[in-house]
């Protein structure tokens, strides 16, 4: 889990996590607030969730988003995520896009 805050604050601006699998690790529940969005966050959150599967021997990172979601599947494409058929027994579905990103490569 990682959290970005706000430097005088301390307030949360941002949070995910990954769930290390057998053969991969998969990137959930990113967040960043409203007010802090287009300020690269999203990017710097998942750097460092890359760099934590990394060291924890996966540099395989998937995850799931829902087709609604534009401005996160755009990003991941940005930052090399590429879509891929549906895992850890996720059954394919109108309503949302899987992807991954062989990391290092």
């Amino acid at each position: 889990l990682l959290v970005l805050r706000d430097a005088p604050q301390g307030q949360a601006l941002g949070c995910g996590a990954i769930r290390l699998r057998e053969d991969c690790a998969e990137l959930l529940r990113m967040v960043v607030q409203p007010q802090a969005r287009g300020r690269g966050l999203g990017a710097a959150l998942v750097a460092g969730l890359e760099r934590q599967a990394v060291l924890a021997g996966r540099p395989l990172l998937r995850l799931e988003t829902g087709v609604r979601q534009r401005a996160a599947i755009r990003l991941y494409e940005r930052l090399g995520y590429r879509r891929c058929a549906p895992f850890a027994g996720a059954r394919p579905s109108p309503f949302g896009v899987f992807m991954e990103k062989l990391l290092g490569a």
